[in-house]
């Protein structure tokens, strides 16, 4: 039989670093009739960047004629300095013999991100007083850890080994044997499948294809396997008996419109067992525009509007709200048919008329539906006539204005053809003089007013255009 008792703790004493102990009980007794009683106790600290622990061990044998009793103990010192980490250990008995009977030093280091190397050296201090040196080299790939390991002792004896560890697990979904570096049979494992959803069933079968390179992530940590050929990947070193979130890592994905579906899955795992799971990925869509608000002949962008997409059951799947030149985007549209439309309890509030839901279909092969734009309607503003207009630039009369596009079709005949010049004077100034803008009007679209005016910027320099401003009729 077997009984173990444990305590621990935290010693604090006034200024000085606190002291974490633990004391540990165990008694046994064999069918024989002899028992055996041992007590440990360890206190650990901290000083400076070194750490300290100090176990004592003691041990009663009752063997019925004779009775041994031990009192020993290991001191361990470790620490960091610059890349390498450090450690010392002692080891001391004070019953029945005292003294110091081990010590050993090794160091530890990273050479470069593939080997790590290990040096050290141990002094016997008992009656034999044999030293060893020892000296190794480790590495890891995906399949095997292999490591080399030298030691000497100064009594000519030379040891060399070379040391190769790794794991083997059957993927009955795969139906093969995987063999990786890390230990499986302590940590959790999966294989997973990526594969590129064509028919958007959630299901692979012989429509879709399965998508090489692909990486992961658990916990937003990136992971180092990637899927081959086949779209499998075998992911090991997971956690186990505890809730995780893994996923496909985004990034690793070739196509920016590709979108795992669900993007994180969340998964418990046991060691030594491997799990399964299989991630579609389906090719989203995008859908933009300008939000304008109509007050007068010519509507200007519109920011702060709240733009919603609504699926074919009338649901708002997503709001987005306008920046400040009126541009709304919807990134990572799923495949299908939506409607979008300005919200209808903003415009109410603001006592603004918003235009009739502009439907859009969403194809599986990454539809970008440009140009939705929304015009807003404030008291009697007037009709929409789906054309624009964007500012070029303002003059102190309107001779100069005349002047100006005269040049321009003189001089850039290309950039201005079919475009119909308006000069609207404003007030400005306190003394409430005019000034005249000139614009370019009869655009099809709000994109050619944006070109139009990089052309010209690029010629005249930042006085035109300054700042965009493309109006909606």
């Amino acid at each position: 039989s077997r009984s173990t008792v444990r305590f621990d703790g935290v010693l604090r004493v006034a200024s000085l670093p606190h002291v974490p102990f633990a004391i540990t009980g165990e008694h046994n007794r064999r069918q024989s009739g002899q028992t055996e009683t041992r007590i440990d106790n360890r206190l650990s600290t901290a000083i400076g960047r070194a750490s300290v622990t100090n176990t004592l061990s003691w041990q009663l044998a009752d063997a019925g004629d004779t009775i041994d009793r031990t009192l020993d103990g290991t001191l361990l010192v470790g620490g960091r300095i610059s890349d390498v980490r450090l450690r010392g250990q002692v080891t001391y008995g004070l019953k029945p013999l005292d003294g110091i009977r081990n010590t050993a030093v090794t160091a530890d280091w990273r050479i470069n991100h593939r080997f790590n190397a290990r040096a050290g050296f141990e002094r016997d201090l008992t009656d034999d007083g044999v030293t060893t040196y020892s000296a190794g080299v480790n590495t890891q790939f995906k399949l095997a850890a292999i490591g080399l390991n030298v030691d000497y002792k100064n009594d000519n004896e030379l040891n060399a080994r070379v040391n190769m560890a790794f794991s083997l697990g059957y993927d009955s979904q795969a139906h093969r044997l995987n063999m990786t570096s890390t230990n499986i049979a302590e940590g959790g494992a999966l294989t997973t499948r990526v594969f590129l959803d064509n028919n958007m069933n959630g299901k692979f079968d012989k429509d879709d294809t399965p998508l090489k390179n692909v990486g992961f992530m658990i916990n937003e940590r990136e992971l180092m396997p990637r899927t081959d050929g086949e779209g499998l990947a075998f992911v090991t070193g997971l956690d186990t008996y505890r809730s995780v979130d893994f996923g496909v890592s985004h990034g690793s994905l070739e196509n920016p419109f590709w979108l795992p579906q669900p993007k994180m899955v969340n998964v418990v795992l046991r060691p030594g067992v491997t799990g399964h799971l299989d991630i579609p990925v389906i090719t989203t869509g995008e859908i933009d525009g300008t939000v304008y608000l109509k007050e007068s002949a010519w509507a200007r962008e519109a920011a702060d509007v709240q733009v919603q997409l609504r699926d074919e059951k009338d649901r708002v799947v997503r709001t987005v709200k306008s920046s400040y030149d009126g541009f709304y985007l919807f990134d990572y549209v799923k495949p299908g048919t939506y409607t979008v439309r300005a919200d209808p309890e903003q415009m109410a509030r603001l006592k603004i008329k918003g235009p009739n839901p502009r439907k859009v279909v969403i194809q599986g092969n990454g539809t970008i539906k440009n140009g939705m734009n929304l015009i807003l309607l404030r008291g009697e503003a007037g009709k929409i006539k789906g054309t624009f207009r964007v500012k070029l630039t303002s003059f102190i009369t309107p001779d100069a204005a005349k002047n100006a596009w005269e040049i321009l079709t003189r001089k850039h005949p290309r950039l201005v053809k079919d475009l119909t010049p308006e000069i609207q004077p404003t007030k400005a100034g306190n003394n409430q003089e005019a000034i005249y803008s000139l614009y370019a009007s009869n655009l099809k679209t709000r994109d050619a007013g944006t070109d139009l005016c990089k052309n010209l910027r690029h010629e005249y320099g930042h006085g035109w255009c300054n700042p965009i401003e493309v109006q909606a009729q």
